[in-house]
């Protein structure tokens, strides 16, 4: 496919999955911290994933980071104040109505995509994989660790078993899929790794980051990552 299709229908998808959850959220189908989450894991690994629409030419991996880098450019924007817009401030923040929050976690997390596409691309492990670990792994236990997270962490109270748990499973499964999915590129002989990059990610989750979480992870899975593969 031609890079300029590829990069419309990437951006096409990842906006539509942004706007289904504002959507919900402004009709209260579903809470602020539900939403944030979707959000969270879907939007980025639906563009990693349409990594694989990209051609194979050198500036391939340049017009898909563009994807993301408008994308966070624009929440950076919402977030300093610049552009109003209720919707994804509503989505997006962690309280649902501070715009200033969008300059952590989301913007992080929309930093990370840009680096994981450009710098490393579908030829590396250390981009996808880390990046999975912030999506997957960070928004599984976000989710899944406030509605069943029952038992807390005895060095951090703040974190349960069960959103760690969710974090090293997802992040496993899915990984493995990634690999998988892009193993044309990657040519790798072995991908349990995986299992252990995971558990490394959750365990560095499982400590108190506050707004900083989504970087420090990624920069957790690059380590990781560079070690194993």
């Amino acid at each position: 496919m031609e890079n300029w299709k590829a990069c419309f229908i990437s951006t096409l998808i990842t906006i539509a999955w942004i706007r289904v959850c504002e959507f919900l959220v402004a009709k209260k189908i579903i809470p602020n911290y539900v939403s944030r989450k979707i959000v969270h894991i879907g939007s980025g690994m639906s563009f990693i994933l349409c990594w694989s629409l990209f051609d194979s030419s050198e500036n391939a991996h340049y017009w898909a980071s563009s994807v993301p880098i408008v994308i966070t450019l624009s929440v950076v924007l919402v977030g300093l104040g610049i552009v109003k817009d209720d919707a994804t401030v509503r989505a997006m923040s962690r309280s649902g109505n501070n715009p200033r929050e969008l300059l952590y976690g989301p913007a992080m997390y929309g930093l990370a995509l840009v680096i994981a596409t450009l710098v490393f691309w579908r030829t590396s492990t250390l981009g996808m994989i880390s990046f999975t670990l912030v999506a997957v792994g960070d928004g599984l236990s976000g989710l899944l660790g406030k509605k069943f997270g029952e038992h807390k962490l005895p060095y951090n109270p703040n974190k349960s078993l069960e959103g760690t748990l969710s974090f090293f499973i997802g992040s496993a499964i899915v990984g493995f899929y990634i690999l998988s999915f892009f193993n044309e590129y990657l040519h790798l002989e072995q991908k349990w790794p995986i299992v252990f990059v995971s558990l490394i990610g959750a365990l560095v989750e499982s400590l108190d980051w506050k707004e900083y979480d989504n970087a420090v992870v990624f920069i957790a899975g690059l380590i990781s990552c560079r070690f194993f593969w």
